[in-house]
This record gives C-alpha cells, structure tokens and sequence, in this order.
C-alpha cells in the first residue's frame, strides 16, 4: 500500500542553538534557527518514461521536475532529449524515483535521497528503487538499501526507460535542511534505541584529496590526550560506520562528509564540528544535530579560502582543547 501524504503545506521548524553558542556569531547561525519546510504529495505517475536523469509524464507532457532535481535549470535543454522518447528502450513495471543531481553522495544520499524512502516502506516488495548505472560506484547505496529491506535496478541514462507505474516521493527538506519526523524515522530503521554510547571518535580527514587539517599531527595528538580515538571513515563499509555511530557518545571533525553518520548517533550525544570562521551558508551538521536531539557545539577555524569545500584549515589547538573540555563537562 502506497502511504498517504499529507496535504500541500509547510510545516515551520526551529532548531536549537548550538550549546557553545555566542552572540557574535549570530550572523552564522540566524538564516538556520528557524525556517518553513514547504511539504508535497508523493506524485503516482502511470506509463511514465525516465528520460536520462528525468522522468517524463507522457499524459501531461511535462518533466517531473520537482521530484528529480533541486537546481532549477533550462526547459529548451530537457524538453529537447525528447527524441529518445521515439527510440527502443528498458521496460521497468514499477518503481519507485528518489534520486536528484546531488543523491549519489554519501551526505545527499543519506540526508535527502533515503529519507523519502518512508513514505513507500509499504511497496518493497513490489516496486524497484530506480537508479543511474553510476550508482554502482557507490557501495553504501546498495548496501543501505538491502539494510532497509528495499530492491533496486540500475538502467543506463543513454537509453530510455518505461515505466508501467512510477512512485515519486517528495523530498522532505530543502537539501541542507531536515524534517525531524523523517530523519528520525530514518535513523530508527538502521539503529536500534537505547544502547549505552561510550566512544569519544575524531573523525580524520587526513586521507581526503582536500579540505584537511594541516597541523592534524598536533590535533591528534590532543585527541590521544583527551581520550578520542581517531577514524578514517572512507577505511570502512556501511555497517561498520553504523555501529562505531552507534557507539558514540562524542564526535567531533572538520566539516565533511563523515558528520554526516550522526545520524546514527543515540538522541542526547554530543558532536563538535570545526567550521570555516565567516561561514554562514554551511549549517547542514548544526541542522541535522538540532533534527535528531544532538547537542551542537562548533569551533571556528582559519583556512586557507573562504570556499568552505575547497579550502585547507589551521586548527587552534588550544581553542580546541577549550572546546572539548567544556563537552565534557557537559557529559
């Protein structure tokens, strides 16, 4: 059975402030305290196509752009691939779309990507999760899917698939944003509640082609110090991340894709994220901390650009050291 949506709306969030939080930062954080999520049905579409990475309404003809992407782009460049609609293609019976342009990494794939999976748990055993062939570069796509019970099938964006019954489930936030329900809900399918957290992990991005620390030799060594033990995420498969997650009373890192897997986290732990001192637009991790009942604690450091994705940072360990002292005592 299909879920029922609720009706068009919003629904208006507010976030706690971080538990560190001063008011000279509040330019950074203000944009995020509060925000109006906007809410949509789930689209049932009958004999729709998937068009590359867009799925095509034949009985309208219209793209369901809403469900498949979250830049806006140019119609002319859609409406023009129209001509694969004419040429021999793939034939999927039913499936379910919960891909965009950004779903295929690890943070979209978690944050917005599974997250409209809940609205269809009732379809599993009916309907395919429908993805791009270059998904299968991604190992936790399958192996987060099979933890959730869901059957997928990759098809190849140069050729046209046909759809006898397509479900679209809507997006449940604005990527970078998170409805608490859903997020919630998405955690208790992959961690079991009311396990006794006790690692204090610092996740290294010592490994990553950029955004590193470049004193991380002195920040190790101050996480011996304190007790954290050090991880290097990208060494592990999905279900050992799960459990070190699980495991975890304190996380702390630099800004990336590891925070990501406090989702994983038990309600009432700690995470400390190191930002980029002026950054204002990235508060994904103080949202997601808020959404899921993490205390958010943040230190601001020096890097080396003010592009956030880009840039490499000088933490200051004694700024730090203060930090995490002030976590720990909050225990």
């Amino acid at each position: 059975m299909l879920k029922q949506s609720r009706p068009a709306g919003t629904i208006t969030v507010t976030r706690k402030i971080p538990r560190n939080y001063d008011e000279k930062d509040r330019a950074l954080f203000e944009g995020a305290f509060t925000l109006e999520i906007p809410q949509r049905k789930t689209l049932l579409l009958h004999h729709a196509a998937v068009i590359k990475h867009a799925v095509f309404n034949p009985s309208e003809f219209r793209f369901a752009n809403d469900y498949t992407h979250i830049r806006p782009f140019s119609r002319f460049s859609q409406f023009k691939k129209l001509y694969l609609y004419a040429l021999p293609g793939k034939r999927v019976e039913k499936a379910i779309w919960i891909t965009d342009e950004w779903s295929a990494e690890y943070y979209h794939w978690l944050s917005d990507a599974l997250t409209r999976l809940l609205a269809v748990e009732g379809l599993k055993s009916s309907h395919v999760v429908l993805l791009p062939e270059r998904y299968r570069e991604k190992p936790y796509v399958e192996a987060s899917l099979r933890m959730l019970g869901f059957r997928w099938e990759y098809y190849s964006i140069r050729r046209i698939v046909r759809t006898t019954e397509m479900v679209l489930p809507a997006h449940t936030a604005p990527t970078g944003h998170f409805s608490e329900s859903a997020i919630n809900g998405l955690r208790n399918r992959f961690v079991h509640p009311g396990a006794t957290p006790f690692r204090k992990i610092f996740i290294s991005r010592k490994k990553a082609i950029r955004r590193r620390i470049l004193n991380e030799a002195e920040v190790t060594a101050l996480m011996a110090k304190h007790g954290y033990e050090v991880h290097y995420f990208e060494d592990y498969d999905f279900a050992t991340q799960i459990r070190l997650m699980s495991e975890t009373k304190i996380l702390m890192g630099l800004h990336g894709a590891g925070l990501t897997n406090m989702l994983f986290m038990q309600p009432g732990t700690q995470l400390l994220e190191i930002r980029n001192e002026g950054e204002s637009h990235l508060n994904c991790f103080f949202n997601q901390a808020s959404a899921l009942d993490i205390e958010y604690y943040y230190m601001l450091s020096q890097a080396t650009s003010a592009e956030t994705h880009t840039a490499d940072f000088t933490v200051d360990v004694d700024k730090l050291e203060k930090a995490m002292v002030a976590m720990e005592g909050d225990v």
